[in-house]
């Protein structure tokens, strides 16, 4: 969607007026591909989202606002550190709607304003040890601040489809890449899967009919989903497209994950999470790393077979899809050291 959908023009008319307002396209979009813009305006800017039209996007936007609310109730005096949904005024939709005054309906989407995050998107460069310890402990606080928010105890979803995914044992497609390095790369990686997978097997086996505390997590916190201030003192978590309610555990191998880590740091990253959070954790550091590593080996498989069906590509998208492949077997590599 390159436009906004003149049924949404006309409700943001009459939101801010006909001259107060400018819908822009952002500079950091990330991946997701659903529409994003930053809505400027006489009160402020605002990151104005579309969903897909889906009873499960309520759930989501539910549980986010009561996120932020459970985050102003835990102290946070100014922002959370996940931006809050904003009501639309209420005349902006039906009378008779069932939608929550944080979501409105336009054009098959729905749609969602938040403050504009004043940040850009946590970079490579800019890691650290001191501030990979710090993006843990907002992971712990975050999750001991979450953890009543649809909290239930069942067997993960997660584990499951990281199951079914192990089932597909096909990891040699072809690397059809600009590069010869990153056939070579992605063969060393299939090298190491051989090696590997049947372990990953065993730890999914034995845990996923095995009911575990979940509740509503981002689930897909990616580094790049972390923006930053230009001082690094302030940090948000932003795109829950994907959240749902989930063990936190993939909250945590995600992010972390993410992070370009050695075993040394993925040690001393759990037991700050764990510190924090006040969470036993079901599963061992070691079993968290091999998680981990196995995740990490799906989303390389999947990443590959995308850009292989998609080889003649050229947008932005498909290139940003290269550097997800590159940098996620570089963190393969590291976590192999």
């Amino acid at each position: 969607m390159d436009s906004l959908p003149e049924s949404l023009r006309a409700l943001l008319t009459f939101r801010f007026g006909a001259r107060n307002w400018q819908a822009v396209e952002p500079k950091h979009r990330g991946m997701s591909g659903l529409p994003l813009f930053q809505l400027v305006t006489r009160e402020g800017s605002f990151a104005l989202r579309a969903w897909p039209s889906t009873s499960s996007t309520i759930h989501k936007v539910g549980w986010w606002s009561t996120a932020c609310t459970k985050f102003q109730d835990a102290g946070y005096e100014s922002e959370s550190p996940i931006p809050r949904p904003l009501h639309w005024h209420g005349q902006s939709a039906r009378v008779d709607s069932p939608l929550p005054a944080t979501v409105i309906q336009s054009a098959n989407w729905y749609w969602t304003l938040s403050s504009w995050v004043p940040g850009v998107p946590l970079s490579i460069s800019q890691l650290t040890c001191e501030l990979r310890g710090e993006l843990m402990e907002l992971l712990g606080e975050m999750h001991r601040v979450c953890r009543t928010i649809a909290c239930t105890d069942e067997p993960s979803r997660g584990v499951q489809e990281r199951w079914d995914a192990l089932q597909d044992g096909d990891w040699d497609t072809p690397v059809r890449g600009v590069y010869e390095a990153d056939a070579s790369r992605y063969a060393a990686f299939v090298r190491a899967v051989s090696r590997e997978v049947s372990d990953w097997k065993q730890l999914l086996r034995a845990w996923k009919h095995r009911p575990t505390r979940q509740h509503w997590i981002v689930r897909d916190l990616w580094r790049e989903n972390v923006l930053v201030s230009s001082d690094l003192k302030r940090m948000w978590v932003v795109d829950i497209g994907a959240s749902r309610v989930e063990a936190p555990l993939f909250d945590l191998i995600r992010l972390l994950g993410s992070l370009h880590i050695t075993w040394d740091q993925w040690r001393a990253g759990i037991q700050t999470y764990a510190d924090v959070s006040g969470w036993k954790l079901p599963l061992t550091t070691e079993d968290l790393w091999l998680l981990h590593r196995g995740s990490v080996a799906i989303s390389i498989r999947h990443w590959n077979r995308k850009l292989s069906v998609e080889s003649e590509g050229s947008d932005e998208r498909y290139l940003e899809g290269w550097e997800r492949f590159r940098e996620l077997l570089t963190i393969w590599e590291l976590s192999e050291e």
